[in-house]
């Protein structure tokens, strides 16, 4: 809110799916109820000083329907004036821009270069220094490579999961050796991790495998470098109503 120093910053998932839209607009915004999902009423007497130190979660918002919302309707909340302006404005700078600007259209995120490219042969540390990869991807391997015995993840047949939690460890390819029976590549790949378990505080390990399986190894986003950081992304806050902004913030 301009007339407040606060800047609140959720952390609900369900969050990102809800757009703007001012004249479609079928929910709004309330501080949720005291003593549920975290909410604390008495940090609405808080000035911002008084809050520095906090570091839990204290508030938290409810998103209540304004009108009967069919089954499969899109949610939309208005985001306000402001970030509507702001918005505005960035399509029309944007639009010019894209005239001149160099064409960006062979980006590819990790996502769509591991669906494109998963089953790929892949480059060793010295081809890629001829045939680089993309400057926003890198290859990271399972770790299961470290959190099981060797015996176990060389079994034939040994399942490569990778769930939205695993980010396995960043790690080089130092070489491949093509297995004639299935005629694909095994690799030889060297290891970099910070930690092996919570109560390692070395800096870094560096560990050696062979013989890893292509489906162990995946390329993952360079930090800072997917689309949400690429140039001309759009940022703005989304201003809470002025019916919920307690006077102690101002």
């Amino acid at each position: 809110h301009p007339d407040s120093t606060i800047l609140l910053f959720p952390y609900g998932v369900g969050v990102n799916y809800i757009n703007h839209n001012k004249t479609m607009a079928n929910i709004k915004i309330q501080w949720a109820k005291h003593g549920t999902i975290n909410q604390d009423d008495r940090f609405l007497n808080r000035s911002p000083i008084e809050m520095e130190s906090e570091q839990n979660s204290r508030l938290a918002f409810d998103y209540v329907a304004i009108r009967d919302i069919a089954a499969g309707e899109e949610i939309f909340l208005d985001y306000g004036d402001a970030w509507e302006r702001a918005w505005e404005d960035h399509v029309k700078v944007w639009e010019e821009r894209r005239a001149t600007k160099r064409n960006d259209s062979d980006y590819m995120s990790a996502h769509q270069w591991n669906t494109k490219f998963g089953n790929a042969t892949l480059r060793t540390t010295e081809e890629a220094l001829v045939d680089p990869y993309p400057a926003n991807v890198h290859t990271r391997c399972h770790a299961d490579l470290v959190d099981t015995p060797l015996k176990s993840w060389k079994k034939p047949g040994k399942v490569w999961e990778w769930s939205w939690q695993q980010c396995g460890f960043a790690c080089e390819i130092v070489g491949r050796t093509r297995r004639v029976p299935t005629d694909d590549y095994v690799y030889n790949i060297t290891l970099k991790t910070e930690a092996l378990h919570r109560w390692d505080h070395r800096k870094v390990h560096s560990l050696n495998f062979d013989n890893v399986p292509r489906e162990a190894i995946r390329f993952f986003d360079v930090k800072c470098s997917t689309d949400l950081h690429q140039d001309d992304v759009f940022r703005h806050p989304i201003v809470i109503p002025d019916r919920m902004l307690p006077q102690e913030w101002r």
